[in-house]
């Protein structure tokens, strides 16, 4: 699913002028996932990183994406079955070890602030959660894992200060899909601008 969102990504950055100025940078990525009750991908926080790109699309429109990664456990909770016929099931929790890797895509609103901008917008993110742990199988528990990859729509917003710090945060409620039963995500950054991608070859005469 992956090269679904990454192609209309790429057509649209290659759409735009070609004397663009592509800025990247890297940031510090917070994941809350929140998860229903007795889902195989609990409820809990991961923390990462992210590389991001910015794109600007027209004079108030940027092309927003990263790639981001992140690491943690999650609190699962399920059913333990007993051997005998007519004891219940006990309710069973524990902590799983849980990998995220991210595509969000957004195309924002810019508005210059005190020196530095605002920006909000809607768009797309491509997820995939792994987590590892206990999982029922049959009367006993065994090791195993689950997970599985969703796209669902998000909304994000933030601003920049100080010309190259970067505080921003997203939000994406999650469809269930295969092992992933999420309910939503939130995503907070923290991110230092690097530097700019100058592009001016083969510009358009008029530009």
């Amino acid at each position: 699913m992956l090269k679904y969102l990454i192609l209309p990504a790429v057509a649209l950055v290659l759409s735009s002028s070609i004397s663009a100025q592509v800025k990247f940078g890297i940031a510090l990525d917070y994941e809350h996932i929140q998860s229903k009750s007795f889902s195989p991908i609990g409820t809990g926080n991961l923390y990462g990183g992210s590389l991001f790109f910015r794109v600007p699309v027209s004079k108030s429109l940027e092309l927003d994406w990263s790639l981001d990664i992140a690491g943690g456990h999650v609190r699962t909770e399920y059913w333990q079955m007993s051997p005998f016929p007519y004891d219940p099931p006990r309710e069973m929790s524990e902590n799983r070890s849980t990998f995220y890797l991210g595509v969000p895509i957004h195309l924002v609103y810019d508005l210059p602030f005190r020196g530095g901008r605002v920006f909000a917008g809607p768009g797309i993110a491509w997820s995939h959660l792994h987590a590892v742990g206990t999982f029922p199988n049959g009367y006993h528990p065994t090791s195993g894992e689950a997970g599985g990859s969703v796209i669902a729509a998000s909304f994000k917003a933030g601003f920049q200060l100080y010309k190259y710090f970067i505080l921003s945060g997203e939000f994406r409620p999650w469809i269930s899909h295969a092992y992933v039963s999420t309910s939503n995500l939130l995503s907070l950054k923290l991110g230092y601008e690097l530097s700019t991608i100058k592009q001016s070859s083969h510009s358009h005469p008029n530009k």
